[in-house]
């Protein structure tokens, strides 16, 4: 990831390694991480996958994410 953190398929994996682990906070920030690259390359629909999977993991900020997915919800 540091070499190369512009690589989502590395990112993915290790979101999903942390949510294995259960690391929740990391996961979720990989995750959040993958959302902004994909939003960056247009990919709205890749981008509200992301914020659905972060919504999964009940992040504290859970309200922040629900208002964002209906943002991009509201741009397709």
């Amino acid at each position: 990831v540091r070499e190369k953190p512009e690589n989502l398929a590395i990112r993915r994996r290790l979101a999903d390694l942390q949510r294995y682990l259960g690391n929740k906070t990391e996961a979720i920030a990989q995750l959040d991480v993958i959302g902004d690259l994909l939003l960056d390359a247009g990919d709205i629909a890749g981008a509200r996958q992301s914020i659905e999977m972060i919504l999964t993991l009940e992040p504290s900020n859970r309200a922040e994410y629900l208002q964002l997915l209906e943002q991009l919800r509201s741009r397709t």
